[in-house]
Parts: C-alpha cells; structure tokens; sequence
C-alpha cells in the first residue's frame, strides 16, 4: 500500500480513517474537500484540483480521501489501493449531525477554514438518499473495474477500528 485512495459517503469517516492511516504508514494525505471548498461549501471551485492532484500523485507514498468521482480520474489509475467506507445511511447522518454540532464555529483539518460547518437540507438529503442513488453505485462500479488493486470495504466502524488497530 503506497497509493491509497478512500472514497465513501459523508460522515462515514473518510477524514477521520485518512489521517490515523497515513500517520501509522507515515505517508502524506489529502483532503478533497479541503481543495474543492476554499472559500465556502456553497461555492465549489474545481479549477485547482487536478493541478493539485496531480502535484500530489507524483509522490510515491500517499493517501487521498473524498470522491469527485468524475474529477481527477488519473488518481485512480496511480492508486494502488482503494478503501471504500460503505457506511450504512444512518450512521452516516447521525455522524453528519454530531459533527456538526461538535465544529460549528471552529476550524476541522479536512476542510477549509473559511468553510463554516452548517448543515442544509439538500446536504442532508445528499447524505441520507441522493450519494446511495449516485456515487455509491459509481464506486462500486469503479471497484469492480480495478480489479489490479488492494480493494478493502469496510460495512461498519468496528472494521474500520480494528483494521486501524491492526496496523499498528
């Protein structure tokens, strides 16, 4: 595992996976969002992201999280392995609104600190019906084409803490 990517819905703990497994691996991450969302969440700017993606690919040991699936297509072809967090909808809600309640006001890594936390209801509704309509079936179907890669699906934390403990 050199070149990890980790995909998976919101508050499913992308971030939260990236950073505990880039510091066990001492590698460099990445944050999408933290690239996407400079300014505000409202106003997604995709003008720097394959620049900066593809700054970061050329490193021989990284981890990526966030999706974007139709943005920056080469970090799946350089990465090696790739983790998808299939995180049930309700747990991923319910991590939604206790971030949330946790950051509001104050800076988190994985996102600029010009993005305030706040909640809306299409955001809501992106993470509850719209990402299991959409970008999940498009990350099984990018799994399902990489055959080549470490593919590693986890359905719940429990397997994304013991697989963090694991590699201690």
């Amino acid at each position: 595992m050199n070149r990890i990517l980790v995909l998976g819905n919101s508050g499913a703990g992308k971030s939260s996976f990236t950073v505990s497994l880039a510091k066990k691996l001492n590698i460099d991450y990445l944050h999408l969002d933290k690239v996407v969302y400079k300014v505000s969440w409202d106003l997604p700017c995709f003008d720097d992201l394959q620049i900066e993606v593809d700054e970061f690919i050329k490193k021989k040991k990284w981890i990526m999280d966030g999706n974007f699936l139709n943005n920056c297509t080469n970090r799946f072809i350089e990465s090696d392995t790739i983790f998808f967090l299939d995180i049930n909808r309700f747990v991923c809600l319910f991590s939604v609104l206790k971030r949330n309640k946790k950051y509001k006001g104050k800076p988190r890594e994985s996102r600029s600190d010009l993005c305030d936390e706040k909640i809306t209801f299409s955001y809501l509704k992106w993470v509850f019906w719209d990402y299991y309509k959409t970008s999940r079936k498009q990350i099984k179907k990018i799994i399902n084409e990489n055959t080549d890669k470490k593919i590693v699906v986890f359905k719940n934390r429990k397997q994304i803490n013991k697989y963090i403990k694991e590699e201690e």
